[in-house]
């Protein structure tokens, strides 16, 4: 368990990477730079990001505070491109790799089985219209097509870090998004997904693996016992009040799971139906037997009976909702969804610069999380302690600001004069002609 559990690690954090080395490889780095170096415009960039409106102001201030010369905001602005883009995510890459590889957590209780426990979900990002035609989003009602990115981020439970995060346009839905968690799930590997991942074929996958997965039944599929006898399920439940046994799914696939269903209150149930039936996708009309089976939870998996109850698999279910609270989060304090009109590399500069944040801060939150253990009755909330994270961060990256007269004055004039006008004077050009 750490013994400390510091703003200044997000420091050390940063400079343990090759940041060097990442620059020229990404590109963004062709020769010996004289004002900006790829450590200080990381760092600048990453609170930039943090401000209403993305200020280049605010970046060029802190790389002409700390860096050896003072820049412009216009000469930030040639800086940020593909090359730029490339670099930051280069770089979140690999501090989600080194903050992946921490020890383990928690290693005991019903977890004790598993390697990792893998959540996965996205969340959608609305982008400028100019950037349509690279990240087509859906449209309205008049046929207008916008623009929106899908960030798709994959969380470890048990280490408290996320592993993996991908890019991709709205257009790209999960379903099709579901076979790239082949590429790491591994043996011993928990996954936890909601519906819009369900694909049997994956899941079969998974089996093969020596993975495990939990997921939610989607409704409509074959079901049958072992035998291959069609099963009627909500039949089954009426008469019987729940069900935990293998089944075959998939007319096709006949793939062999665990199927688990548990009644829920009646609120509960009363109140899924309401959203089901206010569903925007005008396209889904419910059907009798759907309505009536939303009085169980209907849940998958290929983890054994003998492990797991299914009162333990319903509540290690729940926490799959810990990544919508991430999302809350990167919404709420890291300005996720607040992006500028700009360019594609400038706007995905920005978001990979959010997601490098993201991953310091899910391992600084772990770190206090597990000292505060040790007194259960004061843990931390994961929205609280973002936001006071961030409030910090300026002070945590930028220790040792050049605040001395002369350097003020020549950052003044680069940064904080009037723009040259033809059309008409500024305030103190005019006070100056008439004095």
């Amino acid at each position: 368990m750490p013994k400390t559990a510091r703003l200044g690690a997000l420091d050390r954090s940063v400079k343990s990477l090759p940041l060097k080395k990442m620059a020229r490889s990404s590109g963004f780095m062709r020769r010996k730079p004289r004002k900006i170096g790829p450590r200080l415009f990381l760092k600048a960039i990453c609170l930039m990001a943090l401000s209403p409106g993305a200020s280049l102001s605010l970046a060029a201030a802190l790389i002409s505070l700390a860096g050896p010369k003072a820049v412009s905001r216009q000469g930030l602005w040639k800086r940020l491109g593909a090359a730029s883009a490339a670099f930051v995510a280069e770089a979140a890459r690999a501090l989600m790799a080194a903050k992946s590889g921490a020890q383990t957590m928690i290693r005991a209780g019903v977890f004790a089985s598993f390697r990792r426990v893998l959540v996965e979900d996205s969340t959608v990002l609305p982008l400028g219209a100019s950037l349509a035609k690279a990240y087509p989003g859906g449209a309205n009602q008049h046929g207008k097509k916008r623009a929106a990115a899908k960030v798709n981020a994959v969380y470890d439970l048990l280490q408290g870090a996320f592993v993996r995060f991908g890019l991709s346009p709205f257009t790209r839905n999960d379903q099709a998004g579901a076979p790239d968690i082949l590429q790491m799930a591994g043996k011993g590997d928990l996954l936890l997904r909601d519906l819009g991942f369900f694909a049997l074929p994956v899941f079969a996958r998974l089996m093969e693996a020596g993975a495990f997965f939990v997921s939610r039944l989607r409704h409509g599929l074959w079901i049958a016992d072992l035998d291959g006898n069609r099963l009627d399920l909500l039949r089954h439940l009426r008469r019987h009040g729940a069900f935990d046994a293998q089944v075959l799914l998939g007319k096709k696939e006949k793939l062999r799971v665990r199927l688990v269903a548990v009644r829920i209150s009646k609120a509960a149930a009363a109140e899924r139906r309401r959203r089901l039936r206010q569903n925007r996708d005008k396209r889904l009309h419910p059907t009798k037997e759907q309505l009536a089976l939303l009085d169980w939870t209907l849940i998958i998996t290929n983890v054994p009976a003998d492990l797991w109850d299914a009162s333990t698999l319903c509540n290690v279910y729940r926490l799959r909702w810990r990544i919508e609270i991430w999302f809350k989060a990167w919404k709420s304090h890291l300005r996720m969804a607040d992006l500028p009109n700009g360019s594609r590399g400038y706007v995905e500069t920005l978001i990979w610069a959010r997601l490098l944040l993201a991953v310091l801060l899910s391992a600084l939150f772990t770190e206090i999380f597990w000292r505060a253990d040790e007194r259960p009755k004061r843990l931390p909330s994961l929205l609280k302690t973002t936001r006071f994270a961030l409030l910090c961060l300026t002070h945590a990256w930028m220790p040792r600001l050049d605040l001395s007269c002369a350097r003020l004055e020549r950052i003044l004039q680069r940064l904080c004069a009037y723009d040259q006008r033809q059309d008409r004077q500024c305030f103190s050009e005019f006070l100056h002609e008439l004095g």
